[in-house]
């Protein structure tokens, strides 16, 4: 009876045999076939067993016994495969390890041959336990045995998936309450629903054209300074200036390209060779800028990778060729260019339930927290509770805050950044203003580049600055500093309050534009040299530690010079000035500084004065000599006391003459009286 069955089958799939030569689709079980093969009813797949020794087998022969499905057996020790033959594009293989011992698949192992090594994609060794099973598919593009998926029963681990999109799987782990990848769940256990050792990358979906270059796509670099492929191309062959014979010397090519999101670059291993002393670049940057900034860079010693992929979003890449005149050329090289593109997706529409992450692949943008959906802006970023980032590139964190401009940022609690390139952090602030930055709380920057932090300050002009409590930066151009300091709306003002009579009801306000206030109790402005000062008090006077230079007239009701006893020492008193204070030249002259009044002043020469005081005279930081005219006035009232006494004198002798003079007369007049006497006798 199973006789007949056997025959009966080999006349079955004899008749498949002739009918797939003749027919396009064949039926099993059904005369409506809609594919190839169509069968209507179950389809088994039996494995087969093998044995392999115990140790490493670096060629293990898929070819022996053919299968899709191998169920090992017989091992009395640990295993391994460090390679496997028969490699063919897009064969499948499911090994199953029924053996007590531990199945290892070596990881790019050397000692296999190149084609026949496996990659296991976690750049190490794979371990298969007993009862465990490992899927591989053969990818001719690499020359590799690529894993798949991998079970490991004893350790409930589902999934090293790495080649879903080779495979285009749509796996559903609905039914799994792990997916861990790359993981060693021996050293650690499976902690999370999604557990992964090493990187994730989601990103958006691209798609190329899978079609040859046509001939028309073919460009032979010119011996020119630039070329330029037709634009529509969607891969291109790229060949040396030599085309398909050798190059010669001094030859040049320089071609240029454009695409959305970059290539897929492939070079023909055969047909390459570079010279001695001749470069072939792929840059972003033309000649010569290429020599200091490429991606790849190619001379005689490179050989250069299979394929590898550029990321030149929206940018030229250049192509760049030189040889020189020693006669060493080379082959010349063949590339293959397949420009990749944006794939035009529909926009997702999701609404979260509850904490969420999420990666919208259409815009790069990226969500996490409380979500809100409705409104992402492209390479966005949201996370918290409820963040809005509805502007290109704008991020938004915290509870409820919005970036809504351009390339914006809120951090914080209900922060708004509206304006472009804006600014928001804290909480309640507001930037509206294009360039402006809020920080603090309830503070707002609405003047285009302007700047609000603290307690509900507010800079409402362009180029504005509020710093403080509730200060006001009204104007443009202007700075409210403090608390309750106001600019009153004039521009290019400044206020600076640190009064603690300052009230929200009393501000401090400028009274014009291109005005400077400052209100405080007292204040002091203290320099690089320790001590010096200049103080502002609270009865509007003014001290300082150092000197006061002006230009101008310095003008007041009174000025008073420190002279108490109790801040000197030292004290002699002068002994004589009036001979010195002769020998001074006061003169009449002008200014040289026409920045300095043009009125005839009136002085002494201090090169002159410092020879008779030199105390009196001081050297400026740059040099030129200055007067203490104040220190003039003792050696003056000295010159006058001497003056008196020489007056008080003069005055005695006066007297005295006049008091001999006044005798003398009284005599003479004595004695011509006695003469008339006597006559008249």
């Amino acid at each position: 009876m199973n006789f007949i069955k056997n025959i009966g089958l080999i006349i079955i799939i004899v008749l498949v045999g002739i009918l797939e030569t003749v027919a396009q689709n064949v039926g099993v079980g059904n005369i409506d076939p809609k594919s190839t093969l169509d069968i209507e009813g179950d389809l088994a797949l039996r494995s087969v067993t093998d044995t392999i020794l115990v140790g490493v087998d670096y060629a293990f022969d898929v070819n022996s016994i053919k299968s899709s499905n191998y169920k090992l057996v017989g091992f009395n020790a640990n295993f391994a495969l460090g390679g496997i033959t028969a490699g063919v594009e897009g064969r499948q293989i499911t090994l199953r390890n029924s053996t007590s011992f531990s199945m290892e698949l070596y990881n790019e192992h050397l000692p296999a041959d190149d084609e026949k090594r496996i990659s296991t994609g976690i750049n190490n060794t794979l371990a298969i336990y007993p009862g465990g099973s490992v899927k591989l598919i053969y990818d001719s593009s690499i020359q590799r045995w690529v894993v798949m998926a991998a079970h490991n029963y004893n350790l409930n681990f589902y999934g090293i998936e790495n080649h879903w999109n080779l495979q285009q799987d749509s796996i559903l782990y609905s039914d799994r309450k792990y997916v861990s990848i790359n993981s060693d769940l021996n050293i650690q256990p499976q902690q999370a629903n999604l557990q992964v050792k090493g990187g994730i990358l989601a990103q958006s979906d691209f798609t190329y054209t899978t079609s040859l270059p046509s001939e028309s796509q073919i460009y032979t670099m010119n011996n020119s300074p630039f070329q330029f492929p037709n634009s529509q191309d969607s891969i291109l062959l790229i060949l040396d200036p030599g085309g398909n014979n050798d190059y010669s010397n001094n030859m040049q090519g320089n071609m240029q390209l454009l695409s959305s999101l970059g290539f897929e670059i492939k070079f023909d291993q055969t047909s390459f060779g570079i010279g001695l002393g001749d470069t072939l670049w792929i840059s972003k940057y033309s000649y010569p800028n290429c020599k200091n900034e490429y991606f790849y860079r190619f001379i005689n010693t490179n050989i250069p990778p299979n394929s590898f992929t550029l990321t030149t979003v929206n940018e030229y890449t250049y192509f760049i060729f030189r040889s020189n005149g020693d006669g060493n050329n080379g082959k010349g090289f063949e590339i293959t260019a397949r420009k990749l593109y944006d794939s035009p997706l529909m926009l997702q529409n999701v609404s979260p339930i509850g904490r969420s992450f999420y990666f919208d692949p259409k815009k790069s943008a990226l969500r996490s927290g409380l979500l809100n959906t409705s409104n992402i802006g492209l390479y966005s970023v949201g996370m918290g509770n409820k963040p809005i980032a509805s502007g290109e590139s704008a991020i938004s964190m915290g509870e409820q805050s919005n970036a809504i401009g351009n390339r914006s940022i809120a951090l914080g609690a209900f922060c708004n950044a509206s304006g472009v390139q804006s600014v928001s952090l804290g909480a309640f602030n507001t930037s509206s203003g294009e360039t402006s930055v809020s920080m603090g709380y309830a503070s707002k920057a609405l003047g285009g580049t302007s700047t609000a932090m603290g307690f509900a300050t507010e800079a409402s002009g362009a180029v504005s600055t509020a710093f403080g409590l509730e200060t006001i930066a009204s104007g443009n151009n202007t700075v409210a500093i403090g608390l309750y300091a106001s600019t009153g709306g004039y521009n290019r003002s400044f206020v600076f309050n640190g009064s603690s009579n300052a009230h929200p009801n009393n501000y401090t306000t400028n009274t014009a534009s291109n005005q400077m206030m400052m209100n405080f109790n007292e204040y002091v402005f203290w320099t690089n040299t320790p001590g010096k000062q200049v103080k502002f008090w609270a009865d509007g006077g003014i001290s300082t530690t150092g000197g006061i230079c002006a230009q101008g007239a310095i003008v007041g009701s009174q000025a008073n010079c420190f002279s108490d006893i109790r801040m000197k020492k030292n004290i002699k008193t002068l002994t004589s000035s009036l001979d010195k204070i002769m020998e001074i030249r006061p003169v009449n002259f002008n200014w040289l500084d026409s920045n300095l009044t043009k009125n005839i002043q009136t002085g002494v020469i201090a090169q002159e004065l410092q020879k008779i005081f030199p105390e009196l005279v001081d050297e400026m930081n740059t040099g030129m000599l200055s007067v203490n005219y104040t220190g003039l006035i003792p050696h003056i009232i000295k010159a006058f006391h001497e003056q008196q006494s020489q007056i008080i004198d003069l005055k005695n002798e006066n007297a005295k003459l006049k008091s001999d003079f006044q005798s003398q007369i009284d005599t003479l007049k004595k004695l011509i009286k006695s003469c008339m006497s006597t006559t008249s006798k």
